[in-house]
């Protein structure tokens, strides 16, 4: 279950696209997306640091975790 997502929060989001055998994940920020042509709903998934969006069905994404990285770099 996908729940709300919060304002200015990481995620970590994993993948399996079973049909072609490809699995991976990513850090960054998600929202929904539903096409009016066919009106399925999307996964768009922006990963930290890159420009590109990445559209996944929601049937492939495997798990989404709130990410938080440590900041002890500032100690």
């Amino acid at each position: 279950m996908i729940t709300k997502q919060k304002l200015d929060q990481l995620y970590k989001v994993e993948w399996y696209i079973e049909e072609n055998g490809i699995e991976g994940y990513g850090i960054g920020t998600y929202s929904l997306f539903k096409n009016i042509d066919d009106g399925m709903i999307y996964f768009d998934f922006k990963i930290d640091g890159e420009k590109t969006i990445y559209r996944f069905e929601l049937k492939h994404i495997l798990s989404i975790q709130e990410y938080n990285y440590d900041r002890r770099s500032n100690l």
